[in-house]
């Protein structure tokens, strides 16, 4: 949810004048606003697609530690087969 609304932040869409809420945050951030020369760049798209890869990479790693460490329930002879 945190990366919608950091991606709708970041992105102005001019074609669509239904999407002027769009780029809320690009004034705030110091980037020039909705007219600024960061206003096309679509800079949501790559921060809210960092933000998943980070996310999921900080979230998975206790699972798949776990996961990883518990027994399998093969003996180690059948497991080098």
């Amino acid at each position: 949810m945190i990366r919608t609304v950091v991606g709708w932040g970041l992105v102005v869409n001019t074609y669509a004048s239904w999407l002027t809420w769009q780029g809320y945050l690009l004034g705030p951030l110091g980037l020039g606003g909705k007219t600024g020369a960061w206003a096309s760049a679509n800079l949501g798209v790559l921060v809210a697609l960092v933000l998943g890869f980070v996310v999921a990479l900080v979230l998975s790693r206790a699972p798949v530690r776990a996961q990883e460490s518990a027994p399998t329930g093969m003996s180690p002879a059948a497991a080098q087969a």
